[in-house]
């Protein structure tokens, strides 16, 4: 039996479960190559440290536009780098769309003061924002920052029209940013 009848006897009906498992290992291995660390190109100017994210909050608790358009154009053109490496794909397009802005979150002192009378007792309490102070930076201290949250994907590619690499890249996409499958949409490039 030569190899090409082997891996044919895969996809056959009966073969369920080890088609499921090769499906997973390779959603698994497309998982490992986006978060695999790779050496960049861009000047430590143009990296944006926590602080300097920090300073474009201002007084809001929403990302700045500009922050999120950057993180929605590196999502893009990571999808879009690992789907164009799968056997099947190339010219690969990728939108994706938001449900917001992603948030931070600032550290708050709060405190309680208890006060009690004959007649009954009182419970006060307050709360303000901790600030941060530095030579070019005076704001609130953000302590989380949340991404924003994605609301769906479209990708358009050729191999787009296979059923088999449609399945490949739903998964893929639902693995990365778990995303439901109404919301992943493949489809055929010209």
């Amino acid at each position: 039996m030569n190899l090409k009848s082997k891996l044919s006897g895969l996809f056959d009906a009966k073969n369920g479960r080890i088609r499921n498992m090769v499906m997973l290992l390779l959603a698994g291995i497309c998982l490992m190559i986006i978060v695999w660390p790779t050496p960049t190109n861009q000047s430590k100017d143009d990296k944006k440290t926590a602080e300097e994210v920090k300073g474009e909050v201002g007084k809001t608790n929403e990302v700045s536009i500009d922050s999120t358009d950057e993180y929605i154009n590196k999502l893009e053109d990571r999808l879009a780098g690992v789907l164009a490496s799968m056997d099947g794909v190339d010219n690969v397009q990728v939108m994706i769309t938001l449900k917001d802005h992603g948030e931070n979150i600032v550290e708050k002192d709060k405190s309680i003061s208890n006060s009690s009378e004959e007649r009954g007792s009182q419970n006060n309490s307050d709360e303000k924002t901790v600030t941060s102070k530095s030579d070019d930076y005076d704001g609130p201290y953000v302590k989380q920052v949340l991404e924003p949250n994605i609301e769906g994907v479209l990708i358009c590619c050729t191999g787009g029209g296979n059923p088999d690499t449609v399945l490949k890249i739903t998964e893929a996409v639902q693995a990365l940013f778990d995303v439901p499958v109404h919301k992943i949409v493949v489809l055929e490039a010209n």
